[in-house]
């Protein structure tokens, strides 16, 4: 021991602790498959516990959940689907036509849609929940001026009231949109882009423009921020089927 350098004194010291550390953890391991299962889950609670107090004081790395777009579509998706109606034209004792996309806004069933030309207010109107239930509906009031049309679920205490979330906040140009259209097996869901907003709150209502090219006609269906907020309806009266009603516009106007 005398002749060797202290070189060799650290890589004789450092084999020694690694040895023994191995006959350590085999012992260990040995008397814990033996020991019974109590004894076994207190020193694994211990033994957790010590490693969180010592990950604090040394600050140590936490994990960060990343989340995807893929994901914020889906959620978004999944947040909105239960407060979605579809809305069906009943003359006399005929077969029922669609008529648009409405939405749940708040808790006692009020529903919201565009305000199209195929309008007729002495008409009879149901509602497709995405549950499959169905529905009546009330004509409530319509608001030319804003394009919307009112109407209101019949008894809702036999159904589960899901209201929307609308969002006040203007979208951003090159902003991710996600328009939603029917509802259960029908529900098709297009992923896009905000490619223009048209209009100034001052003088014209503003209009967003996305660039999602749809071949379905979903009066009121709507279009969402990756939050599940909603950022407006579908406008039929304008060409093109890229428009939509401003939900701060839509806002304005229920509220009155």
């Amino acid at each position: 021991m005398e002749s060797l350098t202290k070189t060799q004194l650290i890589l004789l010291t450092l084999l020694l602790s690694f040895v023994t550390s191995i006959a350590t953890g085999i012992m260990t391991s040995s008397l814990l498959q033996s020991a019974p299962t109590n004894v076994t889950q207190t020193i694994n609670r211990v033994v957790e516990r010590t490693i969180e107090k010592v990950s604090e004081s040394t600050g140590g790395t936490k994990e960060v959940q990343v989340v995807s777009e893929d994901d914020s579509v889906i959620g978004a998706i999944a947040q909105n689907a239960p407060s979605l109606i579809s809305i069906r034209q009943i003359q006399g004792s005929g077969p029922s036509n669609f008529y648009s996309v409405g939405i749940i806004f708040n808790k006692d069933g009020e529903v919201l849609t565009e305000r199209t030309s195929d309008f007729i207010r002495d008409l009879t109107y149901t509602g497709l929940l995405s549950n499959g239930a169905t529905v009546d509906l009330t004509f409530e009031r319509e608001i030319v001026e804003s394009g919307i049309v009112i109407f209101k679920i019949n008894n809702t205490s036999n159904q589960k009231i899901v209201p929307a979330n609308f969002t006040k906040s203007l979208p951003k140009l090159g902003q991710t949109v996600i328009l939603m259209e029917g509802i259960g097996g029908d529900l098709t869901a297009l992923v896009g882009r905000v490619a223009l907003i048209q209009g100034d709150s001052s003088t014209t209502p503003r209009t967003i423009i996305t660039d999602i090219d749809s071949a379905k006609n979903s009066p009121g269906a709507p279009i969402l921020d990756l939050s599940g907020n909603i950022l407006g309806i579908r406008r039929t009266d304008v060409s093109g089927g890229k428009s939509f009603f401003y939900a701060p516009r839509i806002l304005s106007a229920i509220s009155k």
